[in-house]
């Protein structure tokens, strides 16, 4: 897909984009060779560097029987992510595709999410707009996908900073079992 135009949003902290920062982290995997992208085909969004300033970190693995094409096409569908969570009522897409917001079943409270980093079939990674309900900033989830036509590797890490990390650990581990279940799920 291609965006109308780079979107910059600052945060406090020591700057790094999430673009680079997703693909330095495929990098170090091996998964990836990390390459400049033209500014009509990346978005650059600075944030701190989040392997020094989110303390937070969970990160879990599953392989499942199903080409990283298709595991692809089925996290990056917002409208699954809908059924897998059951707070959530509905998501709306912002027309550029860059920001999703949920909305939970109360059809008050929202979570927003930019859209940071869709790289078909290899990666997928979304960060929490300031304001979000759950008091979380920093944030950033990435999912990883390696593999072969028929076993891919997925793999979840997520990136926070809270200021009591254990009122929202259970949430995010949970959370990150839970769309990993739903992918083994799908491709059972």
């Amino acid at each position: 897909m291609t965006f109308a135009r780079p979107t910059r949003r600052g945060f406090a902290g020591k700057g790094a984009s999430i673009a680079l920062l997703c693909g330095g982290l495929l990098a170090a995997s091996g998964m990836l060779t990390v390459q400049a992208q033209p500014p009509e085909t990346s978005r650059s969004i600075t944030v701190p560097d989040y392997l020094s300033t989110a303390p937070q970190r969970h990160q879990s693995s599953i392989t499942v029987e199903a080409s990283p094409g298709d595991v692809y096409a089925y996290i990056s569908d917002s409208a699954n992510w809908v059924e897998w969570f059951p707070p959530y009522q509905s998501v709306e897409m912002t027309p550029d595709g860059t920001r999703r917001t949920f909305t939970f079943g109360d059809g008050e409270t929202t979570l927003s999410e930019d859209l940071v980093v869709r790289r078909n079939p290899t990666a997928f990674a979304w960060s929490f707009t300031p304001g979000n309900p759950l008091g979380v900033t920093d944030h950033i989830g990435l999912i990883t996908l390696s593999g072969e036509t028929d076993m891919t590797t997925v793999t979840l890490t997520t990136h926070y900073r809270h200021p009591d990390p254990a009122a929202v650990a259970e949430q995010f581990e949970g959370g990150g079992q839970l769309i990993l279940g739903k992918i083994a799920d799908r491709f059972k």
